[in-house]
């Protein structure tokens, strides 16, 4: 869900890289913020105001620690489109049409990976379609765990 499977660009990591010196300089509410803000859809900013707020203030009582260790982490992460082309298991893909992190055409190059591509296009969400549009992805998702199960 909102996630893919290659490794940074170099300018990403060097993104990361700022953002961890602004943790470090005791900065992390800018990023928090300025986060946030882009994870949601343009529109849902200001439609699910309250929901941007409490996720910007779950970001800034992180432990900066966890935060650059999350940032770490993405960035020296390896690639794994094979691994997403060769599974053999079913795998579901959500992705938000407004999505400022993950754009929607490249999101979309990630069901060429797969055989038989089972994804879900959250046509109001931007990265937080889990919370811009929550009954829709778990429905999707519990309908499609029942297919699995089912077997």
């Amino acid at each position: 869900m909102h996630s893919n499977p290659w490794s940074d660009q170099p300018e990403k990591k060097a993104n990361r890289d700022r953002e961890i010196e602004l943790v470090r300089s005791g900065k992390k509410n800018i990023i928090a913020s300025n986060n946030m803000i882009q994870s949601f859809s343009d529109t849902n900013t200001q439609l699910m105001k309250t929901e941007v707020d409490r996720c910007i203030q779950m970001a800034v009582s992180t432990p900066d620690d966890g935060i650059i260790a999350m940032l770490e982490g993405m960035k020296v992460r390896p690639d794994r489109s094979e691994t997403l082309k060769k599974s053999i298991l079913p795998v579901l893909l959500i992705f938000g049409k407004y999505d400022h992190y993950l754009p929607l055409d490249k999101a979309l190059t990630m069901t060429q990976l797969l055989g038989i591509p089972t994804f879900l296009v959250l046509e109001n969400s931007g990265h937080m379609g889990f919370l811009e549009e929550s009954e829709i992805a778990s429905d999707f998702i519990i309908k499609n765990i029942q297919s699995v199960t089912s077997w």
